[in-house]
Formats: structure tokens, sequence, C-alpha cells
């Protein structure tokens, strides 16, 4: 079962309704705002601790333990993540692992400490440096 712990949240405005993205990797719009990462092609600055709506407070933790939703992963698509596996944010903010042939790494976000092999199933993950791989 999916576990977090104490980490470092920083409060943002939600720039949309993250109201159904929580546990979803978070990146930063032009105006600081926070935003569903991977659909502009930015890198996370964290993982979406809570459900605001556009306008109102989003914590983000960019330090520590989280729970984090997995996505597909790997160029064959194949579903889930295995411990100590690096994640980035795929187009709808989860997880999907930096593996496989031909599969270049983009900017890591997170460790995998639990695995999962579940479409859209909470991982536990460990926030790591937002530099690339």
């Amino acid at each position: 079962m999916a576990f977090e712990n104490r980490g470092l949240d920083i409060r943002f405005d939600a720039g949309e309704d993250l109201s159904s993205s929580q546990y979803r990797f978070m990146e930063l719009n032009s105006d600081g705002e926070a935003i569903l990462a991977g659909a502009t092609g930015g890198y996370a600055v964290g993982i979406l601790q809570n459900t605001p709506e556009e306008g109102y407070a989003a914590a983000v933790r960019v330090d520590g333990v989280s729970k984090l939703a997995i996505g597909s992963t790997g160029i064959y698509g194949t579903t889930g993540v295995a411990i100590n596996t690096f994640v980035s944010p795929d187009a709808n903010g989860r997880g999907v692992g930096e593996t496989g042939v031909g599969y270049a790494p983009k900017y890591t976000k997170a460790r995998v400490l639990e695995s999962t092999y579940l479409f859209d199933k909470l991982s536990t993950v460990e926030i790591v440096s937002a530099n690339p791989a």
C-alpha cells in the first residue's frame, strides 16, 4: 500500500482546475502557478498533495516521500514501475519509468520506493532533483 511521510510542501496558486490531479506531477506556468506537468514539455517542480480548483492554493511536495499516480511506461507501453526506477511525468502528470532500449531520460523527478503494476495506481516515491538524468 502506498504511503507518504513528512516532506517539504510549497504553496502555489492553481493555474487550472486540479481537483482530479492529486498525487500527480506539477510544473509551473509563466505566471508561477501550478499546472499539470507533462503537457507542455517542461519539467516537474513536485507532486500535488491536495485537490484545489483554479485560483486556490495547491500544496506541491518538492522534497521528501510522497504518493504518485503511475502511468504506462517504457517504449512498449507496459504498465507499472519497479523499485528503484527513476520516473518523470507523462502527458497527464503520472509517473513513467525512464528505462528501455532507445528511451532517452528526460527530467527525472522521483525514485520509486514501492513497485506497482497497475495503471493509475498509487506508488510511493522519493522526490529527487529535477536535473536531467
